[in-house]
């Protein structure tokens, strides 16, 4: 039990300290309901922007990123995470998570071992403020293929639009994803057996006896 706790709280403890050092350098407590409303609303106006230059530096195309990025702003699906001051760990470990992604287009355009660094790091902040990333690293495999056209496939026509990038093997792009993966699976298998152990998924039973 003490190992596990230890694991839960260094595995979610950004947002807990993010939430400290905000209260104890920028704002006081008297002031802490209206200012922090408006911080969630800049800070996903952040996470917005923040997209909207991820998008454009993986494929180039200035109209359609602020498109989708005014959807994600927009979207009602934020409105939770945006409004409530709970869910303040929703808006941190999308900026990590995006910042993950801007980080694995500058690996992509020149790989080397300080950058893919810099997207484990990214990563793994994501996930200690919320273990809602956990599939990164499958939607990195799928940016290799587009818009990223890092995968090497039969020879189809590429778009001349995103700047040329290193092409390597799927088995290569995989093997690349192996880190991220494990750092995945220590988070996913931490949540589930502390939730698990303090009651939050309860038990499923099946069978004719369970619905009597």
């Amino acid at each position: 039990d003490a190992l596990l706790t230890l694991a839960v709280a260094l595995s979610m403890a950004l947002t807990p300290l993010f939430l400290i050092l905000h209260d104890r350098f920028i704002q006081r407590p008297e002031e802490a309901r209206q200012d922090d409303v408006i911080e969630s609303y800049v800070d996903h106006a952040v996470n917005a922007a923040l997209l909207f230059a991820v998008l454009r530096a993986m494929t180039g195309a200035w109209g359609r990123s602020a498109f989708v990025a005014l959807l994600f702003a927009v979207h009602p699906l934020h409105v939770e995470s945006v409004a409530w001051i709970a869910e303040r760990k929703d808006v941190l470990s999308t900026a990590f998570g995006l910042l993950a992604l801007a980080a694995y287009a500058r690996y992509a355009a020149r790989p080397s071992p300080g950058r893919y660094l810099a997207v484990a790091a990214a990563f793994a902040l994501s996930l200690m403020a919320k273990a809602m990333w956990v599939t990164l690293p499958f939607l990195l495999l799928l940016l290799d293929v587009w818009p990223l056209q890092r995968v090497a496939r039969s020879p189809v026509e590429r778009d001349p639009e995103p700047p040329p990038r290193p092409v390597v093997s799927f088995g290569r792009a995989v093997l690349e994803k192996v880190p991220l993966l494990l750092l995945s699976a220590a988070s996913s298998i931490v949540t589930f057996v502390a939730q698990q152990r303090w009651g939050v998924i309860a038990p499923m039973e099946f069978g004719v006896g369970a619905r009597a």
